[in-house]
């Protein structure tokens, strides 16, 4: 079993650009005291920053939830991607790909209130919208992004803007960020474009994926909690449902239909409100 590595070396090969390589040489301490026969761990690293926020910007556009996201330039992926060699047929990838806004947590960015305003900057800076921290949502733990080759963790957070305060993308003023553009989607629409590859930036579907499941929580758990929500039930093609005024267990059917309209009572509490779909012809 082992129980610690035995770091024989430790050097950055590669320096003078925006990544480089930590290369050690290890061997793994067994828990008898033996020790393994030496090997190589190469890892991807930063000069600074060694984490990242990643922005799932929503709206609320006719009555549907809409997400946006960026399309960027990308060298990395157009000059380095062999699809050749790939186990599945892909098109060649192209100049831009398709990512939700994001950017590296820089010194000091600690705690919930770290990461919302660096997402708030990266929010103005990549998307055009100002945002205040305090409106940010966190959406769970970190995740590592690739840990055999990084050690970066990714935070996902999101924030409700309103699409027509959007403003001209600042970018960061490097060559990296020319061309950028925007665009809105529906939720669902986006992730099924995420498993078709349409979208093949694994962030930004695990991003998307959050989105879906706070959302959710707060209909199917909270709301009926806290407000009282009708729930439309489907079952055998015959349409019924059932009021939810103090929570409990969701009934056991095929299917719930739930709409998501803004309403004056339920905006000031989740930033959405619930219809009830009974009344859908």
């Amino acid at each position: 079993m082992i129980d610690s590595l035995v770091i024989d070396s430790d050097e950055l090969v590669g320096q003078g650009g925006f990544l480089a390589i930590r290369r050690l040489r290890l061997r793994n301490h067994h828990s008898d005291g033996s020790l393994s026969a030496p090997y190589t761990n190469d890892a991807v690293v930063r000069p600074y920053g060694q984490d990242a926020v990643v922005v799932v910007i929503f709206a609320r556009i006719a009555s549907k939830i809409r997400v946006l996201v960026r399309a960027g330039l990308r060298p990395t992926v157009y000059l380095g991607r062999d699809t050749s060699v790939a186990p599945l047929p892909e098109a060649p990838p192209g100049l831009f790909v398709t990512e939700l806004v994001a950017g590296i947590l820089e010194v000091g960015d600690h705690g919930e209130h770290g990461l919302a305003t660096r997402a708030a900057a990266e929010t103005l800076e990549e998307a055009g919208f100002v945002v205040d921290p305090a409106n940010v949502i966190v959406l769970g733990a970190g995740a590592l992004a690739s840990p055999g080759a990084l050690p970066e963790k990714e935070y996902f957070v999101a924030v409700e803007v309103d699409p027509s305060q959007q403003q001209t993308l600042q970018g960061d003023g490097s060559a990296m960020e020319e061309g950028a553009t925007t665009r809105w989607l529906d939720l669902d629409d986006a992730i099924a474009a995420c498993v078709r590859g349409e979208i093949s930036d694994l962030k930004t579907e695990v991003g998307l994926r959050r989105l879906r499941d706070h959302l959710v929580h707060l209909i199917l758990i909270l709301a009926p909690r806290r407000l009282g929500v009708k729930i439309c039930e489907r079952t055998s093609g015959v349409r019924t449902s059932r009021s939810r005024p103090n929570g409990g267990e969701l009934p056991s059917r095929k299917s719930l239909t739930l709409t998501l309209t803004p309403t004056p009572t339920t905006r000031g509490v989740f930033g959405f409100g619930i219809a009830d779909p009974t009344t859908e012809q």
